[in-house]
C-alpha cells in the first residue's frame, strides 16, 4: 500500500500475510500489524540476531487498549515491555527506538480514569494526556468514550 502524495509505504502485517520478509519492512515507513503478529516477530527477529527493523521505530499506536489486563489477550502487555527494554538497551541509544512515543487509542474505554493513572505510573516523567469525544449510544456500559492517552509530546 502507497500514499503517493506524501511519498510514504504502508506494510500490511497480519497472519493472511505471509510474504512478509525483511526487505519489504525496511523499505515501508509504516507497518500495520495485530499485536499477537508483532509479538511472533519479536520472538523470531530476536531469535535470528537482528533487531534493524526495531531500531527503526519512534512511534507505537496501539488500538483496543480497553483489552489492557484481559486474561486471554496479553499481547499489548508483552509487545510494550518488549520495545520499552529494547529502548532502553545500549545498542539503541542512537535509534529512533530509543526515544519511543506510545499512543494508546480505543473507541470503548468505560474506565478511561483507570488507564490514565496506569499510563501516567509508565511514563512518571511525563504528563499524561486525555483527549475524549462523549457520545450517548445504547450499550451495556453506559456512555462511550472516543479517547486518545498518551504522554502529551507524542500529541504535539
Amino acid at each position: 500500500m502507497k500514499l503517493p502524495t506524501w511519498g510514504i509505504t504502508c506494510l500490511e502485517l497480519t497472519g493472511d500475510n505471509e510474504s512478509c520478509n525483511t526487505k519489504n519492512i525496511h523499505e515501508s515507513n509504516i507497518s500495520l500489524t495485530t499485536l499477537e503478529k508483532f509479538e511472533v516477530m519479536t520472538r523470531r527477529e530476536a531469535r535470528d540476531g537482528w533487531l534493524g527493523f526495531f531500531s527503526d521505530i519512534s512511534l507505537v499506536l496501539s488500538d483496543e487498549v480497553h483489552l489492557l489486563n484481559d486474561p486471554h489477550r496479553a499481547a499489548l502487555e508483552v509487545v510494550v515491555s518488549k520495545l520499552k527494554m529494547l529502548s532502553w538497551s545500549k545498542e539503541m541509544t542512537s535509534s529512533p527506538l530509543a526515544n519511543v512515543c506510545f499512543m494508546a487509542v480505543s473507541a470503548t474505554i468505560p474506565n478511561f480514569e483507570d488507564l490514565t493513572k496506569m499510563y501516567q505510573k509508565i511514563w512518571r516523567r511525563e504528563e499524561v494526556s486525555e483527549a475524549s469525544h462523549k457520545k450517548k449510544c445504547n450499550h451495556e456500559k453506559g456512555v462511550l468514550r472516543t479517547i486518545c492517552i498518551a504522554p502529551l509530546k507524542a500529541l504535539v
